[in-house]
C-alpha cells in the first residue's frame, strides 16, 4: 500500500476527488433523511441528545465535560450539515418538533383534568355501561351465560355417548 504523498499531483487528484465523492454522499443521504417526516424526528431527538440545538453546557469533571463537548460537537457537526444542505428541512424539522411536544403538552393536561388535577388514588374498575345499575340483558352478558352453562360432558350424554 502506498502512502499519501503530497508532493505528488496524482495523490492530490485522488484525495480530492475522494473528498468530492464522499461530500456528494454525505449531501445526499443528510437531505434524504430529511426528506422524510420520521427521519426529521430522528434527527430532532439526536439533536436534542448532542445538545446541539440551543445550549452550551460546563461541567466541573474534566473528563465528563470534555466527552460532553465532543458529543455536542457531533451534533453540531450534524446540524452545520443541515443547515448547509436543506435549511427548509431545518426549519419544518423545528416547527414539527414543536407541534408534537404542544401536542404532548396538551395531552398531559387533559388527563391531569380528566384525573381531577391529581395523578393519585385509587383507579376504578372499568364498567361497561351496559352493565351499569345491574342491568346485564346485553347480548354480550347472554353468551357468556351460556358459555358458563355449557359442559361438554352433559352435550356427550345428549347424544347419546356417540363421539
Amino acid at each position: 500500500m502506498t502512502d499519501y504523498d503530497a508532493a505528488n499531483e496524482r495523490h492530490i487528484k485522488i484525495a480530492k476527488r475522494e473528498a468530492r465523492a464522499m461530500a456528494d454522499a454525505r449531501r445526499g443521504f443528510v437531505s434524504h433523511i430529511m426528506g422524510l417526516a420520521d427521519g426529521r424526528a430522528y434527527i430532532h431527538d439526536l439533536l436534542r441528545v448532542c445538545d446541539a440545538l440551543d445550549k452550551q453546557v460546563f461541567l466541573v469533571d474534566p473528563y465528563e465535560n470534555a466527552f460532553w463537548c465532543g458529543v455536542r460537537h457531533v451534533g453540531a457537526m450534524l446540524r452545520a450539515d443541515i443547515m448547509d444542505y436543506c435549511p427548509d428541512d431545518f426549519v419544518l424539522m423545528m416547527r414539527e418538533a414543536n407541534a408534537r411536544n404542544t401536542t404532548s403538552d396538551a395531552r398531559r393536561e387533559r388527563s391531569d383534568q380528566d384525573a381531577g388535577g391529581t395523578d393519585s388514588g385509587p383507579v376504578s374498575e372499568y364498567v361497561h355501561p351496559g352493565f351499569i345499575d345491574g342491568n346485564d340483558s346485553s347480548p354480550a352478558a347472554d353468551a357468556g351465560r351460556q358459555a358458563a352453562d355449557y359442559n361438554p360432558i352433559d352435550r356427550d350424554d345428549e347424544d347419546g355417548g356417540t363421539s
